[in-house]
């Protein structure tokens, strides 16, 4: 069993969230209070998720991550990057893919997240 952790990371605009190992509920608490120090300064559409370092997502593993965005204020999408194919069939299952802008993992040199042009046109 992979512990699960996450390493969130400062981007201009915005904040990229390592997800590692494994996300089931019994990450929701670490999901809720990693996030609850961002849900002031960031609106939902300046998170990403970068899931390459995910080992297993389960249906409770996503629903922690939207429940942990509702206290975030302003519109957009948070980005799921790099989810793999496992991680998108249960988020198709379970309906959550317009919660979420999912991206195969277009960063730049940088460091940074696509750009919102980019993001959008992904979601296409």
């Amino acid at each position: 069993m992979d512990m699960f952790r996450l390493a969130p990371r400062h981007v201009d605009g915005g904040v990229v969230v390592e997800l590692v190992g494994e996300l089931d509920i019994s990450g929701a608490p670490q999901v809720q209070a990693t996030l609850r120090q961002f849900s002031h300064r960031y609106d939902r559409g300046q998170i990403t998720f970068d899931c390459q370092r995910l080992t297993f997502v389960d249906s409770a593993g996503l629903v922690s991550l939207v429940e942990a965005l509702r206290p975030f204020s302003g519109g957009g999408s948070p980005t799921l990057r790099n989810l793999g194919r496992r991680g998108r069939l249960v988020l198709d299952a379970i309906d959550l893919r317009e919660w979420f802008l999912v991206d195969s993992g277009n960063e730049n040199a940088a460091g940074h997240a696509a750009s919102p042009e980019h993001r959008q046109s992904l979601a296409m």
